[in-house]
């Protein structure tokens, strides 16, 4: 805190031959005692011509080498400081020393990072001078240096009755003071030491941070200006002086002032940190950048100012930089530090060098062995390197050396979570918040378990919401709600809580990837670009934002852009498993069978444990007619997790391919109750009833079929949507013609061979096939409703409704009957007597989803629109993964205007059914209400790749280039 020039001398002493005289050590006594005082007094310049004076005189002078070894701390040259500390220890040795010896020797133990030895020394030295002044500051020094303040200050103020208005010791105090937040004091403390000096440039330097500190500014400008007229290379007047022009909003005097501080002392890395933050919240990210380097790059950077700027970097997701300045820091480090090894090596980590990680992490371990931070944080990178064994070792020996440490319980659970072994996960999530009630990280690591292994998304969505009330401002936490929120299809909560996470600090390109993730779910694509964009422009390097890109242009079926985005993703990190998926799925959406197979073994070899890689595999290999191996790769999926539905779903497919019908059942119904509630489901159901001979159950699952998706007709799925490979439903129940025509008199077989040509829109010959099951079985309740589905197809609805009124009589308690005479009556306009149908139906199942569905739709259409909301409401509470549900209260909520909550329902419908066409068209019917004809476009483009009826795709392709030409773009 005193020029520079002091830096510039050179520290080469010409040492005699011979020892010095006893004058000459006497001498140097007397000298560096004159240097002392004037220390003291705030005196550097003048203290460090006398210093030098007396090591010249004595190189053998231990507390010359300590005080000479503080000045340099004053100046800022941290590598000289402990240069000359270390002289001054190995002069002292380790014999017995006196006070004063005592004193000097505290202080380089300071430099040198020995905190306990110092305080060793400067309790000594009370002791042996029953407790002097001279001690006592000392003493106070090292509790400062150890944040134990108020010690420091009980010292310092008795060090100060014994000796009155000491400069430096009242300077000392109020630093203290100024960081316990007692400003009054403080300043009293420096106005003190500046009537006893009034060339004190330090005192006046932080009189100035005092005043800011109480809003006086006008007085903390004169203060900082006359520490630089006093002193015009001490730059911490400039740098407060900067402060105080920012937080007025004037920048440029800002980075005036910070220009100066540079001028004064390039070497110092302050200045460039400060202006690198200006430049940071004016979007001037390159400036920013050559900042935080000139300050990594400068000559008296510390270490905690490196590990600040490695943070910095770290936030930015710039792994390589981050890791050069933990490097930096770990250079700068008195001793090797395990805390600061443990940064980077999740540096290293993310920048993808574990190895290198772990070997940080090993040497970290054996600097402080009994660290269980260290030991834990070994075994979470050892977890996710599967090294399984290992980390389960390491987890049990930091939990030995720290049994209640929660952060540590956490840790475990998270690896058992991440290992399959979700009771264990659970029981240390217990004990953490057992030992901690308010422990934020337990809960959301408890939150996020309970929703992705036990698939209770209501409890595990509780248990992030209470890591955000507990900790509202972390932004992970808010993240992670966010995440679950968008899982959940709650899309309005979850932009709030990424727009709220965008608003603190941290890394933003992430929060942007999956904001861009949800607005894209909500329909907005112009939003999710938008964001995606801003995301790779502050991290162009950023793996993870070219896939979530690409997996947006994946789900929008661009698949060519898909693999050019997802090619971008793997080139920049080889090892980013949801690229090679993302990549496999459009390969297998544009043929590229070979492609997309070597892209899926990548993501199991990348990820072993991963369910969605092993289930898209299983698909590919299904389509590709190896049913074998699908079923193995389905198989492996549900190792990984018992509760996947989907890959149920894939491997009965596979099943039925192979004639396991009962196996294939089975699975079916395990996806049903696992959340794959789609028509697809139910053909697949109908057909390995068939398969069985179960024709009458066959029946029944088509007609649920028909509830979940009137226009579905294939359960042989393939990667994209709206191209089915395989055979139609009718070409499925045609498989099995040679073993119905061993019973061709059986209505059952009749009415499912009616379903077959009615799901082909063969609606005459479906109608002659029901009626032939009525003239076999005049008694066949399902032999009417199957005809009065095909007659309400050919809008024939008096019979329909003859029919569906006939089946009543025969089976009286047959709700779907009783709906689908509803639904006739609805389209007549006979909007009474279907409510009146629907009201005995809910009377005795007022829980029955569809009859909530269908009275909301005979409100709606009766103008009703209140009504209709309340009847949509209770469909979506009754069965939440109802997709035609959550269309109906879409479009109950768009009648009413609330259009944000329309989209959000219309984007759920898609969520739960991405092959309905209408819901894009609903949905995109809200976007062109809003005059948002961009978003309409892609919407109505969407919609028209999925239903590819001859019929629709004319209406398609109006809709399409009537919205691009309000955008002004052209038409896709």
């Amino acid at each position: 805190m005193f020029s520079r020039s002091l830096a510039g001398l050179t520290l080469m002493v010409c040492l005699s031959a011979v020892l010095p005289s006893a004058s000459a050590r006497a001498n140097s006594v007397d000298t560096y005692g004159q240097a002392r005082r004037l220390f003291e007094a705030g005196k550097f310049r003048e203290a460090r011509d006398l210093v030098n004076a007396a090591i010249t005189d004595d190189p053998k002078l231990g507390s010359a080498f300590a005080l000479r070894s503080r000045l340099w701390r004053v100046a800022g040259e941290l590598a000289l400081e402990r240069e000359d500390a270390g002289r001054a220890l190995a002069r002292f040795g380790s014999g017995k020393l006196d006070a004063d010896s005592l004193i000097a020797q505290s202080s380089a133990f300071i430099a040198v990072g020995k905190l306990t030895d110092a305080l060793r020394s400067a309790d000594a030295a009370a002791g042996a001078t029953g407790r002097s002044a001279d001690a006592l500051a000392a003493r106070g020094r090292v509790l400062f240096e150890q944040g134990q303040l108020r010690k420091s200050e009980r010292d310092f103020s008795a060090a100060l009755a014994a000796r009155p208005s000491v400069p430096l010791w009242l300077y000392a105090r109020a630093q203290i003071r100024y960081e316990l937040g007692e400003m009054p004091k403080a300043i009293a403390d420096l106005t003190e030491a500046l009537r006893v000096n009034q060339d004190f440039a330090a005192a006046f330097g932080l009189l100035g941070a005092c005043l800011a500190r109480q809003n006086d500014m006008t007085r903390a400008l004169k203060a900082y200006d006359r520490a630089t007229l006093l002193e015009g290379e001490y730059i911490y007047p400039y740098l407060g002086r900067a402060a105080i022009y920012a937080k007025q909003g004037d920048e440029p005097l800002a980075l005036k002032e910070l220009e100066s501080a540079v001028h004064a002392d390039a070497h110092d890395y302050q200045p460039y940190i400060n202006r690198a933050e200006i430049h940071w919240r004016a979007n001037r990210r390159e400036l920013a950048l050559a900042d935080l380097h000139n300050a990594l790059i400068a000559g008296k950077l510390t270490p905690e100012a490196a590990l600040s700027i490695a943070e910095r970097y770290v936030s930015i997701q710039l792994w390589r930089e981050a890791i050069d300045a933990y490097s930096r820091a770990l250079g700068l480090s008195t001793a090797p530090d395990a805390a600061i090894l443990m940064r980077r090596a999740r540096a290293l980590e993310a920048g993808s060098d574990p190895k290198k990680a772990l070997s940080d992490l090993d040497e970290a371990v054996a600097i402080a062995p009994d660290s269980a931070t260290a030991i834990a944080a070994r075994g979470a990178l050892e977890s996710r390197l599967d090294m399984d064994k290992k980390a389960l070792e390491d987890f049990t020996r930091a939990l030995r050396l720290a049994p209640k440490q929660v952060d540590l319980l956490v840790s475990r659970a998270s690896h058992f979570a991440r290992n399959g072994a979700p009771q264990r996960a659970m029981q240390d999530f217990n004990t953490a918040l057992q030992i901690d009630p308010n422990s934020a990280a337990a809960y959301n690591g408890r939150g996020a378990l309970r929703a992705n292994a036990f698939n209770d998304s209501s409890a595990g969505l509780a248990d992030v919401s209470k890591a955000v009330s507990l900790a509202p401002q972390d932004q992970g936490f808010l993240f992670n709600r966010g995440i679950l929120l968008l899982k959940n299809r709650r899309y309005l909560k979850a932009l709030a809580d990424f727009d709220a996470a965008l608003r603190l600090k941290g890394a933003s390109a992430r929060v942007l990837e999956r904001r861009a993730q949800a607005k894209f779910e909500f329909g907005d694509h112009v939003g999710a670009k938008t964001d995606i964009d801003a995301a790779l422009e502050l991290e162009p390097q950023n793996a993870t934002a070219f896939d979530t890109l690409g997996d947006l242009r994946l789900r929008a079926r661009r698949y060519d852009q898909a693999v050019r985005d997802l090619t971008q993703a793997l080139a920049k990190d080889p090892r980013l498993m949801s690229a090679a998926i993302h990549r496999g799925r459009a390969y297998a959406a544009l043929g590229r069978s070979r492609e997309a197979l070597a892209d899926l073994r990548r993501a199991t070899e990348i990820e072993p444990r991963s369910k969605e890689a092993w289930t898209d595999l299983c698909q590919l290999r299904r389509l590709s007619d190896d049913p074998q191996g699908a079923i193995a790769d389905c198989t492996q999926a549900l190792t990984i997790d018992s509760q996947y539905g989907p890959a149920y779903f894939q491997k009965a497919l596979a099943e039925l391919s192979q004639k396991q019908y009962t196996r294939a059942l089975e699975d079916l119904d395990n996806a049903q109750q696992l959340a794959v509630r789609r028509a697809e489901v139910s053909l697949a159901m109908s057909a390995a009833h068939a398969g069985l001979r179960q024709y009458r159950e066959a029946h029944r699952a088509y007609l649920k079929a028909l509830v979940r998706d009137p226009s579905a007709r294939s359960f042989f799925s393939g990667f994209a949507p709206g191209h089915p490979n395989g055979k139609d439903f009718t070409a499925a129940i045609g498989e099995f013609e040679p073993q119905m025509q061993e019973t061709p008199r059986d209505p059952a077989v009749l009415v499912l061979r009616g379903d077959a040509l009615q799901s082909a829109d063969l609606f005459d010959k479906a109608v002659v096939e029901f009626t032939k099951a009525m003239e076999f079985d005049g008694l066949s309740a399902d032999a009417y409703v199957g005809r009065g589905n095909a007659l309400s197809a050919q809008d024939a609805l008096e019979a329909a409704e003859h029919d569906f009124s006939r089946a009543l009589e025969l089976a009286p308690q047959d709700s779907d009957a009783r709906i689908r005479l509803a639904v006739a009556k609805t389209l007549r306009g006979l909007h009474k007597a279907a409510a009146a149908e629907l009201e005995k139906v809910l009377k005795n199942e007022p829980k029955n989803a569809e009859a909530l569905l269908r009275a909301g739709n005979v409100a709606y259409f009766a103008g009703d629109t209140k009504k209709a909301l309340s009847y949509y409401q209770q469909a979506v509470s009754a069965d939440p993964l109802s997709a035609a549900a959550r269309n109906g209260l879409g479009l109950g909520l768009f009648a009413l205007k609330r259009e944000d909550e329309a989209l959000e329902n219309f984007s759920a419908a898609i969520s739960l059914n991405p092959l309905g066409d209408r819901y894009y068209r609903n949905r995109a019917s809200v976007w062109t209400a809003r005059r948002q004809y961009t978003n309409a476009t892609a919407d109505f483009r969407i919609a028209s790749l999925v239903n590819t009826d001859p019929l629709q795709i004319d209406e398609y392709r109006r809709l399409i280039e009537e919205s691009a030409r309000r955008s002004g773009e052209v038409a896709p």
